[in-house]
């Protein structure tokens, strides 16, 4: 999703999104964004325990075993140490995991989900998601057509609608922006302010500036930055509250980072079944890097260089005591009541992942980089 640039205009005839940094230019589009930050707690990720009797202290949120371990070790086997303790979520073997890496500008590694689970979004929802973000890159101000654009965490750390462009420099985990009116359907998460993640969501209520909540720890600084080389957990949940509102809640490893109250309970599902209104070749949601770089519109956006697991989709909002540690790293058997979509990126090879409660709902991948299936 990009935005306009502070001084150009959008590139090609793309959307509002598409302008650069200086003078329109395709590598300037900044990055779009959306709001909040991990928690943890004594040093180690709030996850830091394991899924039943684990360590407190040091360990991933990811990390820790099935029987209990430190620093990621699985109580049925270690895992691997590069991989910052792999989390063990369906009752004692790791769970597959898909990776993606820094690009030559114009050749993006990307994911694009067109077909969302039935029923999400249409009332209440949470998505989860695992992530291990690669801390052996650096982080800076992003600036656009350069090529820490590419290589760098974005360091910028604007206070959600503080400006129509306070989005617009981040690293896309997920862009799901409608680059046609960001307030219709937009579902996006980033890394800003130096490797905390925000999420984004129009749902086409009484939003600041820029159109979408931002939904996010401000300032960045107070939650923890996720570039520890460790496994974390991120949820994103809409909840009703009182008779006519909508709670958004950021939770990052077992901590509310971030909420904002929408005045509208938009049936989402509606527009994301169709796509409705976004731009042609923009329909749906794309992981891994921001859209219009990965279909050319843009030369190049901040992008994501990690690995995701563990796709979780549900349409119920997850109660607090399911979303901190140890419940959110329970083992699932796809019969729970409310979950919609689940992908374990188990493959191992070839260019899709699907979902495991519906087959014909797959993930499909592009430009994948080696070594891709983890």
């Amino acid at each position: 999703m990009g935005g306009g640039s502070a001084a150009g205009g959008s590139t090609g005839g793309g959307s509002t999104a598409g302008g650069a940094a200086a003078g329109g230019s395709t590598g300037g589009g900044a990055a779009a964004g959306g709001a909040a930050a991990g928690g943890s707690t004594g040093g180690g990720s709030a996850a830091g325990g394991a899924a039943a009797g684990g360590s407190t202290g040091g360990g991933s949120a990811a990390g820790g075993a099935a029987g209990g371990s430190s620093a990621g070790g699985s109580a049925g086997g270690p895992t691997p140490a590069s991989d910052g303790g792999r989390p063990l979520l369906d009752g004692g073997t790791a769970a597959g995991a898909i990776s993606f890496t820094v690009n030559a500008a114009g050749f993006d590694d990307y994911g694009v989900l067109t077909q969302l689970p039935p029923g999400f979004g249409q009332a209440e929802f949470t998505f989860e998601a695992w992530i291990r973000p690669d801390p052996s890159f650096p982080t800076g101000p992003c600036v656009g057509g350069t090529m820490g654009q590419r290589t760098q965490w974005c360091t910028p750390d604007p206070a959600p609608g503080s400006s129509s462009d306070w989005w617009y420099t981040g690293n896309f985990l997920l862009d799901g922006h409608n680059n046609s009116s960001f307030s219709a359907g937009t579902f996006s998460l980033q890394f800003y302010g130096g490797g905390r993640v925000r999420w984004q969501l129009g749902d086409q209520g009484s939003a600041g500036p820029g159109g979408t909540w931002g939904v996010q720890a401000s300032p960045a600084t107070s939650a923890p930055s996720l570039l520890d080389g460790r496994w974390h957990h991120v949820a994103c949940i809409r909840r009703w509250q009182g008779s006519t509102q909508a709670r958004l809640e950021l939770w990052v490893d077992g901590a509310l980072t971030g909420t904002q109250v929408s005045d509208v309970r938009t049936n989402l599902a509606t527009r994301w079944s169709a796509w409705s209104g976004f731009p042609s070749g923009q329909e749906g949601w794309f992981f891994g890097a921001e859209k219009q770089a990965a279909i050319g519109v843009l030369s190049q956006y901040e992008d994501y260089k990690g690995l995701i697991t563990e796709l979780r989709f549900w349409t119920r909002a997850l109660s607090a005591g399911e979303l901190t540690p140890p419940a959110f790293s329970r083992a699932l058997t796809g019969s729970e009541p409310g979950l919609v979509g689940w992908y374990r990126f188990q493959e191992g090879t070839g260019t899709s992942a699907c979902d495991t409660l519906g087959a014909a709902r797959c993930v499909s991948f592009f430009r994948v980089q080696q070594p891709f299936w983890r």
